[in-house]
């Protein structure tokens, strides 16, 4: 992705410029702020805050290396009408998996690498954190990373 620089904001404690995605990109109305993953180990937290209105409204923290490989993890408005805490990751075939739920709309959500290994952890208030699980997309680094939200 392209873009002017004008187009690029800076958020305190990611080092990295992040950029909004494309008109038309999702096919659901999200608001999506895009980054490129760094080099080498890292590790991305952020406190999601969900205003849930509709069945699978959510914030998310996503990898992305192509239309088959990508991974996210998501605190999500679920069909029985609860806040949860739920990751997918698709390496050609996508799971989905349930984590837990949690009272009222805001979530830690962390996203890390060490080598070619990810891990996605969640937490209620920031410490401590779940394992929530471990993976890998295979070799090379997923091209962005987003925190993003979608719903209302």
């Amino acid at each position: 992705m392209s873009c002017a620089v004008a187009d690029q904001l800076r958020v305190p404690g990611v080092p990295f410029p992040l950029v909004p995605s494309a008109e038309g990109l999702w096919r659901v109305s999200a608001a999506t702020l895009l980054g490129d993953v760094p080099e080498g180990d890292f590790q991305l937290s952020a406190r999601v805050t969900v205003g849930f209105a509709s069945t699978f409204d959510a914030g998310v923290l996503l990898l992305w290396r192509d239309e088959r490989r990508w991974g996210k993890l998501c605190f999500e408005f679920s069909p029985a009408g609860e806040p949860m805490v739920v990751s997918v990751v698709c390496r050609g075939v996508c799971d989905d998996a349930n984590a837990f739920t949690v009272r009222g709309r805001s979530a830690w959500l962390r996203v890390s690498r060490i080598d070619r290994v990810y891990a996605y952890h969640a937490s209620l208030d920031g410490r401590p954190w779940q394992m929530i699980r471990v993976f890998a997309l295979g070799t090379g680094a997923p091209r962005r990373r987003s925190p993003r939200s979608s719903g209302a």
